[in-house]
């Protein structure tokens, strides 16, 4: 597979946010990546449920996500954004059907609700939106991978 060199993601820059979302809760789990990857070498982790057709529930995903330390081998919405910027051609080598979650950076909505940074084609057009997961209604298949750094998994 043809490689491409994320380098110039700006982690400092605020994530991009809208109104309905509050502050990052989890500051102290966020990934922190490093300075430059390939998107060749980023694993597509699969849950046990998410395997052979199979579904797992958003909150189950989470809590098995935090209790075993995962976060901060995520990708985030900076790096979905990072993702976007290069173009649908891009996406398409990497991730042709699937939907990104940036797991890096989870935040609250208004509501209170977990929302996950998302990056996916609709129609030829790459979409960054936050996607609520703490219901137990949200079912993730393998098109939704744990995106996750390889040189940070233990």
């Amino acid at each position: 597979m043809q490689s491409t060199v994320i380098g110039d993601v700006d982690r400092t820059a605020p994530l991009p946010l809208p109104s309905w979302i509050e502050e990052q809760p989890f500051p102290s789990i966020l990934a922190r990546p490093p300075q430059e990857y390939n998107l060749a070498e980023v694993e597509q982790w699969l849950h046990e449920e998410q395997k052979d057709g199979g579904t797992v529930a958003g909150p189950e995903l989470f809590g098995y996500l935090l209790r075993n330390n995962m976060f901060g081998s995520c990708l985030s919405a900076w790096d979905l954004e990072a993702i976007r910027e290069r173009g649908v051609d891009v996406f398409r080598r990497f991730f042709t059907g699937k939907t990104l979650l940036g797991w890096g950076s989870i935040a609250f909505d208004v509501r209170s609700r977990v929302v996950v940074a998302r990056l996916r084609e609709c129609n030829g057009v790459l979409e960054f939106d936050w996607l609520p997961v703490d219901s137990p209604n949200v079912r993730l298949g393998a098109e939704y991978p744990v995106l996750r750094f390889l040189p940070m998994l233990g």
